[in-house]
């Protein structure tokens, strides 16, 4: 079947075919229309690339699929004899960004694919669709009636088939994940340049204003992140809550968009959650990770609102203590103004990144808030974080479910504080996620959301 003959649709009916397509996109606002790749099925992205003649941003849907972290797509022109715009444009200019289903969008290089490499990337390709070369041979045939058209195909291509593939390969810019270089994914949601809305307000109990945001539909699920960190963490995460959940990350106290008090102190924390779940009105959900899980923990106790906890991986420092002298070199670098110097060595000496991974980071338009925020971490959030003790009497009152999160590939400790929160809970259940560790919501949002839904909607 590989190589037997196949039927082309009629060229008006392929052209008709991409209008509807276009326009089903930007109709709903990437909604519909983009898919990702499935077991035996090629998907659908969206590639901005920059016109080699005006310069302006052009963009087409295009198929794809996966090669470890790279996207590998034809430039087929609907198997007609002129080759794509988007395939010149990216030719005279590599840099592009695509967009993938769930609203998540990369910047990438783009470059022919060509030799051995693009050999193998064809029987992929193959395996995908088994009239791949019938189309291919039928495509051979409409450019050879045209000889300056067969003179743009490089030498090296396949004589047989005729046909350009490219690889998207991620920019420097590009952060990638430590455990699996996987890119670390930034939704629009978090991007002003692609129009993110305006952070709604709620004032806390000392007068402090709380921003967060809200995104999605059934019931508010307040998410409070970790340290150092911000709501743009949550990236990744929120395009599978959407459709199950109203989303609500919050930017915690002195971060982002959210105020901060003449004087601080973690009590302050738990009351910003409860003042957002107040600002929401009715019965909310609430989602603490890392040093966020206390907050979110403590804040649901301070108010009869919140309907669920999910917490992922708490931290508490009299199970996984900080480094030695890590809090004193991170408090000495705040008052030097290092800011940048606490982040860079939180990655690099604390959660493992290497120095490429951190290059990444920095050249990401959330760099500055990352800074940001290990600044506060270094100021003032290490020293609670080692000083906070859990109140094992305090938490047996909680009297609402609460589902404990576990990564499979995080150490003892880690365990050792989350059985220890079940143990203490009235009503509670610790689910593990199979091949994870403490970054879940980067590495593997689908399975996070997955599991977080259905526990709040089950």
């Amino acid at each position: 079947m590989a190589g037997g003959k196949v039927r082309l649709p009629p060229r008006w009916f392929v052209v008709t075919a991409w209008h509807v397509h276009r326009w089903m996109v930007r109709a709903t606002g990437r909604r519909k229309g983009l898919w990702p790749p499935r077991s035996g099925k090629w998907g659908a992205l969206r590639l901005t690339t920059r016109g080699r003649r005006s310069g302006e941003p052009r963009s087409v849907t295009v198929g794809y699929y996966e090669d470890g972290p790279n996207l590998i797509s034809m430039a087929m022109n609907g198997w007609g004899s002129a080759e794509p715009a988007w395939w010149l444009n990216l030719q005279a200019h590599p840099e592009a960004v695509v967009e993938l289903a769930g609203g998540i969008r990369r910047e990438v290089l783009g470059r022919a694919v060509v030799g051995q490499e693009r050999e193998r990337l064809w029987q992929r390709w193959r395996e995908l669709d088994q009239k791949l070369d019938g189309y291919a041979a039928r495509g051979r045939k409409r450019r050879r009636s045209s000889s300056s058209s067969r003179a743009r195909w490089p030498d090296e291509l396949s004589p047989r088939l005729n046909l350009s593939m490219a690889r998207f390969a991620l920019t420097p810019h590009q952060p990638t994940h430590r455990l699996t270089n996987r890119p670390i994914e930034r939704h629009k949601f978090y991007d002003r340049r692609m129009g993110a809305p305006e952070p709604r307000t709620a004032r806390s109990a000392d007068g402090t204003l709380i921003a967060y945001w809200v995104a999605g539909s059934g019931m508010p699920f307040v998410m409070v992140h970790g340290a150092p960190a911000g709501s743009y963490g949550w990236a990744g995460l929120i395009p599978f809550l959407e459709p199950s959940l109203t989303a609500c990350p919050i930017d915690r106290r002195g971060h982002g968009a959210s105020g901060d008090g003449p004087a601080y102190a973690l009590t302050r924390e738990f009351e910003d959650v409860a003042a957002v779940a107040a600002d929401l009105g009715g019965s909310v959900d609430v989602f603490g990770h890392s040093f966020g899980g206390p907050v979110a923990l403590e804040g649901a106790l301070l108010t009869p609102q919140v309907r669920r906890v999910v917490l992922y991986e708490p931290w508490f420092c009299e199970y996984s203590p900080q480094p030695a002298g890590m809090l004193e070199q991170f408090e000495a670098m705040a008052e030097a103004g290092d800011d940048e110097g606490i982040m860079v060595s939180f990655l690099r000496d604390f959660a493992g990144f290497s120095a490429e991974q951190i290059e990444g980071l920095q050249a990401q338009p959330s760099w500055p808030a990352r800074v940001e925020a290990a600044g506060l971490y270094g100021r003032r959030e290490a020293r609670v974080e080692n000083d906070y003790r859990l109140d094992i009497e305090r938490l047996s009152s909680l009297d609402r479910p609460v589902l404990l999160l576990l990564g499979s590939e995080s150490p003892s400790d880690v365990r050792a504080a989350v059985e220890a929160i079940d143990d203490a809970l009235p009503d509670s259940e610790i689910v593990v996620l199979d091949g994870q560790d403490h970054f879940a919501h980067l590495l593997d949002p689908e399975l996070l959301a997955r599991e977080i839904v259905d526990f709040l909607t089950g």
